[in-house]
């Protein structure tokens, strides 16, 4: 059997995981390329019960919060 010394095998474990995380990037910007922001019609709404934040349609007056189900008022923003 062989020995390999420890900063060996360390540069060697460093190295194969460096080629791994560039060949997945490599292959996530093939496949789908960049990408972009989108603009969306959508605002945030807060929950007074939970004090949970998430997003609403522009246009809605009154949701449900996803969390505690419970009716939320959208106020508009100025």
């Amino acid at each position: 059997m062989f020995s390999i010394p420890l900063h060996v095998g360390f540069e060697v474990y460093l190295g194969l995981m460096l080629a791994g995380l560039t060949l997945a990037v490599a292959l996530s910007y093939l496949r789908g390329g960049p990408t972009q922001w989108k603009v969306v019609e959508e605002q945030l709404c807060f929950c007074r019960e939970c004090h949970f934040t998430f997003l609403v349609r522009r246009k809605a007056n009154i949701v449900r919060c996803p969390r505690c189900h419970s009716l939320c008022r959208v106020r508009p923003r100025l």
